[in-house]
């Protein structure tokens, strides 16, 4: 069974340890998804050109929430590029179930940060977003 593309958003001041945890669990042999494509520092050339790319080409995208992700420009910016792609997305609370967690300020009101559990992460991956 082939496994689905993600792109992981994430804050890289402050959860790059997160995004590298995530990755690590798309290498278990049990692993619903494969992490492709990762989010990049917004002050690189064409930036927005090369993340719309990444994500047109993704199946879903994992979005990192952490206590700082409401004030990182690069992260409100991919989840406006998912939403206009129409590429699925859902946000994760990148420290399990804290609930000091902000979400991007381009999340929509129907938006909600889902706890990271492993059954969690493989049920959000095929579209379930109930827990």
């Amino acid at each position: 069974m082939s496994k689905i593309r993600c792109f992981v958003s994430c804050d890289y001041r402050n959860d790059e340890s997160r995004k590298a945890l995530l990755a690590e669990l798309s290498r278990r042999t049990d692993s619903p998804f494969e992490v492709c494509d990762y989010s990049t520092n917004e002050n690189v050339p064409n930036w927005e050109q090369n993340v719309r790319e990444r994500i047109r080409h993704s199946g879903v995208v994992i979005v990192l929430c952490g206590r700082h992700t409401d004030t990182a420009p690069g992260v409100t910016e991919e989840v406006k590029i998912a939403q206009e792609e129409g590429v699925d997305y859902f946000f994760l609370n990148a420290y399990g179930d804290a609930d000091d967690v902000k979400e991007p300020i381009s999340a929509k009101l129907s938006d909600r940060i889902h706890a990271w559990s492993w059954d969690n992460l493989v049920k959000m991956i095929h579209g379930d977003r109930q827990e």
